[in-house]
């Protein structure tokens, strides 16, 4: 059983390590103790020697690799850890709250609502282990491939969903890569599971035309988003920003404005009449 974490405050003390020593005897070899902070805890490295015959070179080649080793020690260098640099020693908790402060620039609240869901799913789902991950280098293959199982497995979700998931969490390593915590993307490693297809039924005419009953007495305005989203072909995000300015009786069109569009180009809708007749009867102050 691995040996339990221990909470480290400072670099210094992630950087620890015992200096490099010789010892002669049967074998010869150089060891020393480095911190691994996979397992929270001193862990001992060794260098055999008994390949080299003669004893003189054994004792030149063993002071070469002490002296050597204590310069990368002293830099920071770890045995356990293959990383092209220490900022792969970040905490991983640090690097997930500026991860989650950055989706604060993305353009589309959609998109902002559910990269933040997946984040906190990723938090639940370190806080549920035993020996939770503590830096940027452990989110690997085999953290993210576990993760990954739990929801497939544990939470029951769909092969879609786990896949959007996978998706997501490439998208986090390219986040973690840009900013030289890691050097390569380990969710290419994972492959996608099967989905099943979206079961999907358009609504009949008759469906529509009970739809469209119910609304117009219960709920006048939801109809008139219905109308807008049928006939118009508006995207749900690009309808919820519209002002009513945007409207133009005049014209019998809509303005949608660059800043919410798909394509990021303004753009002009036209509005048939029973959508305008609508706008009239729940007495939007249209120009």
């Amino acid at each position: 059983m691995c040996a339990a974490r221990k909470n480290f405050s400072s670099k210094s003390e992630v950087l620890s390590f015992t200096y490099p020593k010789l010892h002669t005897g049967k074998s010869w070899y150089v060891d020393f103790f480095s911190y691994d902070p996979a397992l929270g805890s001193m862990k001992r490295k060794k260098y055999m020697l008994d390949s080299i015959d003669k004893v003189g070179e054994r004792r030149r080649r063993a002071a070469e690799l002490i002296e050597s080793l204590m310069k990368l020690l002293r830099s920071g260098w770890s045995p356990w850890v293959n990383i092209d640099d220490n900022r792969g020693y970040t905490l991983l908790s640090d690097a997930l709250d500026k991860y989650e402060k950055s989706l604060d620039k993305l353009p589309k609240l959609k998109t902002r609502q559910s990269y933040g869901s997946r984040l906190n799913v990723l938090r639940e789902y370190i806080a549920s282990l035993v020996l939770p991950p503590r830096y940027v280098y452990q989110y690997n293959a085999s953290f993210v491939g576990d993760f990954l199982d739990w929801l497939y497995l544990d939470r029951d979700v769909t092969g879609r969903t786990r896949n959007n998931y996978r998706g997501w969490c490439s998208a986090l390593a390219t986040y973690f890569i840009e900013r030289e915590y890691m050097s390569s993307n380990p969710v290419e490693k994972i492959k996608k599971v099967s989905e099943t297809p979206k079961k999907r039924k358009p609504l009949s005419s008759a469906m529509l035309g009970q739809l469209r009953k119910y609304l117009s007495v219960k709920d006048p305005i939801f109809l008139l988003a219905c109308m807008m989203e049928y006939y118009t072909m508006i995207r749900p995000e690009e309808l919820s920003n519209l002002r009513i300015s945007d409207i133009s009786i005049k014209e019998q069109s809509v303005f949608v404005a660059a800043e919410f569009s798909k394509n990021k180009r303004d753009g002009k809708v036209g509005l048939n009449d029973d959508i305008i007749m609508l706008m009239l009867d729940i007495n939007l102050e249209l120009v």
